[in-house]
């Protein structure tokens, strides 16, 4: 049986590992935080993140830089061969992974220990084993997987499999129910890809930020509904603005903030990709749907279509105005909402109050997603068909990084998501609309 770390008031020394690059992992850990301090107000909470505390200097923004820009460039292949070069990494970094673990744990006195990136996970058992005997300790690791446990997950997989038996004693995989192949039961697929028993595996609530909670179970809303986004600045706010304004929605300006006021038949849609949005997809969906509404006029209501640009200095935001601002037939009933970096607060109501989403199949947005929203679900691809190749979903999966495609079929199965890239969405969006 999986201790139950959280529940023991007298011990309250927490020590998280995670990893910059890409949100996910972060987004995870504040969750875990926020539960913690929750249920447990005086517990003291260390976060370490691998890339900025543990790999200074270059090589941790050189890792950072590499994954974030070829997100957003949409460079399926190299996202692939970093996953595939963590093996190497693992025999680089795990000198750094001990020495840091168990600096750590004899520095802080740690009780309790998790670790949601999937980096040198014996390096750190190894460091607890150490621990536990020349301090008499009992602490054991918590291994988050934040990633939707399918079977192309093999970052977090591999390196518990290969864990020695020692090892295997103290770790704990906290997780959702798997998805499994035919004939395949939950007890095989642990055997199979961590080679640990079921034992070992606690199926626990994913962590969910706190402003996704208030939204759990709760019914649709029937009638008008606010949302607000905040702008970073003057510039970005009146350039948004000027966006806004193109359509004949009505909004209010509280500083930096814009609100509106969502009425029961508008149709609200959100796009959003990532902490590091691939900049050329995000335009073309918007530049798609304006390209639909032109040919589809529905005088009678009203879209608006939120979509996650990147920082105000990426430049998404001002492309979008230079393209519909001398637009004469530009769709009044359509309003395009640009978005720079949101809180939590502000993507979980988005995510209540959408008809329609769009977002990369990462395990984080998938289940926060699949908690809180009744959207149809779209999962995003890089891939682009040529203009005599035929629709095949099997092509779309290749747009998407082998542990995501996965988590795309997971989405597929539990969520009925569709796959789609710029060119195929309309067609999804069409079955919500009609």
């Amino acid at each position: 049986m999986v201790p139950k770390m959280e529940n023991n008031l007298k011990n309250n020394k927490y020590l998280i590992i995670t990893s910059s690059g890409g949100a996910g992992l972060l987004q995870a850990t504040k969750a875990l935080s926020q539960k913690i301090a929750q249920e447990n107000p005086d517990s003291n909470i260390i976060i370490q993140d691998v890339m900025i505390h543990w790999l200074k200097g270059f090589v941790g923004k050189f890792c950072i830089s590499t994954w974030n820009s070829s997100q957003r460039k949409g460079r399926v292949k190299t996202l692939k061969a970093l996953v595939l070069g963590l093996r190497l990494a693992e025999f680089i970094f795990w000198p750094i992974f001990f020495y840091q673990t168990l600096s750590i744990l004899i520095k802080k006195d740690i009780d309790f220990i998790i670790d949601t990136q999937p980096l040198c996970t014996s390096a750190v058992l190894k460091a607890i084993r150490i621990f536990n005997r020349f301090f008499k300790k009992d602490l054991y690791l918590k291994k988050v997987f934040v990633d939707l446990p399918t079977v192309k997950c093999t970052h977090y997989y591999n390196n518990i499999k290969r864990l020695s038996k020692k090892d295997k004693s103290l770790i704990f995989i906290s997780t959702i129910k798997p998805l499994l192949e035919k004939n395949q039961t939950e007890e095989d697929f642990w055997k199979k890809y961590c080679k640990i028993s079921i034992e070992k595996v606690c199926y626990d609530s994913y962590p969910i930020r706190l402003a996704f909670h208030d939204y759990i179970n709760k019914d649709f809303v029937l009638g008008d509904y606010g949302l607000k986004i905040k702008t970073e600045n003057a510039q970005e706010l009146e350039c948004i603005k000027n966006i806004i304004n193109k359509s004949d929605a009505s909004y209010k300006v509280a500083g930096l903030n814009l609100e509106f006021t969502i009425k029961q038949s508008d149709f609200v849609s959100t796009i959003l990709l990532g902490s590091q949005p691939s900049y050329d997809a995000v335009f073309a969906y918007i530049k798609n749907f304006i390209d639909f509404l032109k040919n589809n006029p529905a005088t009678n209501k009203k879209f608006y279509f939120f979509c996650y640009c990147s920082a105000f200095k990426d430049g998404i935001i001002q492309k979008v105005w230079n393209l519909i601002s001398n637009d004469a037939k530009y769709p009044k009933n359509l309003t395009i909402i640009p978005m720079s970096f949101q809180q939590e607060d502000v993507i979980a109501s988005l995510f209540y109050r959408s008809v329609f989403t769009i977002t990369r199949s990462g395990g984080q947005t998938a289940v926060e997603l699949m908690r809180t929203s009744k959207a149809k679900f779209c999962v995003h691809s890089e891939y682009k068909f040529s203009p005599k190749e035929p629709y095949n979903e099997n092509k779309l999966l290749k747009g998407i990084p082998a542990w995501e495609s996965a988590s795309a079929s997971y989405m597929k199965e539990k969520m009925n998501a569709s796959l789609v890239n710029p060119d195929t969405f309309i067609e999804e969006y069409k079955k919500v609309f009609l």
